[in-house]
């Protein structure tokens, strides 16, 4: 729960960096954002989960690093398991508080 607190839903335009090696012939890691895509996608920050992930002292398999490329890699499959858990747990504090309120 405290993982899932932590994280930071944002929205934001793909502005991918090979694209720049591939059309523009830019070197890895350069780009000027004019060919930052026109889809808005929602998502999270890799950048930020590492982070999160560094502050709570937990290892988290989905994220992965590319040192070749100094790029981050987060698979959004690996969230279902924690937000699943998070929900059972709210679900239960619901439990609880109701049960007071009725007594």
């Amino acid at each position: 729960m405290n993982f899932i607190n932590k994280l930071n839903p944002v929205s934001f335009n793909w502005d991918q960096r090979q694209k720049y090696v591939d059309k523009c012939g830019f070197e890895y890691g350069k780009k000027d954002g004019t060919l930052v895509g026109e889809k808005k996608v929602y998502g999270l920050i890799a950048q930020e989960i590492k982070q999160v992930l560094d502050e709570l002292e937990v290892q988290f398999d989905a994220l992965k690093h590319n040192d070749d490329k100094d790029a981050y890699r987060f698979t959004y499959d690996a969230l279902f398991a924690p937000i699943i858990k998070s929900i059972q747990e709210l679900s239960n504090r619901i439990d609880e508080l109701e049960s007071k309120l009725i007594m």
